[in-house]
């Protein structure tokens, strides 16, 4: 089954000021937060993308990776297509969930 990955840019709330962050989706579905790891005090070998918490077929966290692409790459190999074959649907109060 084909899927679509996509890593939307958006600012997470910081205490101070926001921070830049990626949310993963496969097929319209949210999947994983990466928060950028950076800056003049953190060493170039553990800056990146970091994997704040993962849902679904990326549940985890605390992975890091050196670009978003990896991070990408990653959310690609944990996609497993029985999950990805699941639609959502409304429910009878009208929310949606997936269908049982």
């Amino acid at each position: 089954m084909p899927y679509d990955v996509v890593l939307d840019q958006i600012q997470l709330g910081g205490q101070y000021t926001g921070e830049d962050a990626w949310l993963g989706r496969v097929n319209g579905h949210v999947v994983a937060l990466f928060v950028r790891v950076d800056g003049s005090d953190v060493p170039p070998e553990i800056q990146g993308w970091f994997l704040e918490i993962g849902f679904g077929p990326c549940r985890g966290e605390g992975l890091l990776f050196p670009t978003r692409e990896a991070a990408a790459g990653w959310i690609m190999g944990k996609a497993a297509d029985s999950w990805l074959g699941e639609e959502p649907v409304p429910n009878s109060d009208g929310l949606v969930g997936l269908s049982a």
